[in-house]
């Protein structure tokens, strides 16, 4: 049947109409409100997560930084107080054990040979270079250390008792001559002690001449240069 424009003008309302009544059915209106609303829903999850994921890790990052400044300032504190504490045990131990060398000596320059008996060695010196008779019982130890000075190490000799020992050094003057040397057995800290107070000595003496010195120890020499 062909279409006359009656008809097709027809058909238009007819369509329109029913556009219209769908448009206005509760069933349209609530399935675009479901849609509407389960796409806002899903959207502002979505929001939802991702700013509370950022503060959580924003809260958790400040809270960590917290306790690690924390942390950090409390640990540096204890260091610093373990180091003073340590320094302090240092040179007590330092003291004890300077303490315990104190009926020690040390001969620098006298030859060393191989298979030497040190005990003999040290009995032959004292009595051929310092007139002092002592028996192999005034000695508590003595054996070399350090190493090698012109060739020689060091004898280091330990006395039973200090006197002993003082009564050697009132004696090394006779070594004047020679290139022997009586020293006192000094821990690395008081070596570093007797250098500074030969240095303000020499200082002293030198007080208004402009010189180079030369401050001797028992296996170094140091510089030392004098403002006028």
């Amino acid at each position: 049947m062909p279409i006359t424009r009656e008809l097709a003008s027809e058909i238009r309302v007819l369509f329109k109409d029913f556009i219209e009544d769908f448009l206005k059915s509760e069933q349209f209106l609530k399935h675009i409100s479901d849609t509407l609303t389960k796409n806002f829903n899903e959207k502002l999850d979505h929001m939802l997560d991702v700013q509370f994921l950022k503060h959580i890790s924003d809260t958790l990052t400040k809270n960590f930084n917290e306790k690690l400044d924390h942390m950090l300032d409390v640990y540096g504190k204890k260091v610093t107080e373990l180091e003073a504490v340590n320094k302090t045990l240092s040179s007590k131990i330092d003291d004890i054990e300077q303490y315990s060398r104190r009926s020690n000596i040390r001969i620098v320059g006298l030859p060393e040979e191989v298979s030497e008996n040190t005990m003999d060695k040290v009995l032959t010196f004292c009595s051929e270079k310092l007139d002092l008779k002592l028996g192999s019982n005034d000695i508590d130890r003595c054996h070399r250390v350090g190493k090698p000075i012109n060739g020689h190490r060091a004898l280091l000799i330990k006395f039973v008792g200090y006197n002993i020992k003082r009564e050697i050094f009132k004696r090394r003057a006779a070594l004047k001559n020679t290139r022997i040397l009586i020293a006192e057995d000094l821990t690395i800290k008081f070596v570093g002690y007797n250098i500074k107070r030969e240095i303000f000595k020499r200082r002293a003496a030198l007080k208004n001449t402009r010189i180079l010195t030369w401050v001797t120890t028992l296996s170094e020499k140091y510089l030392n240069v004098v403002p006028h």
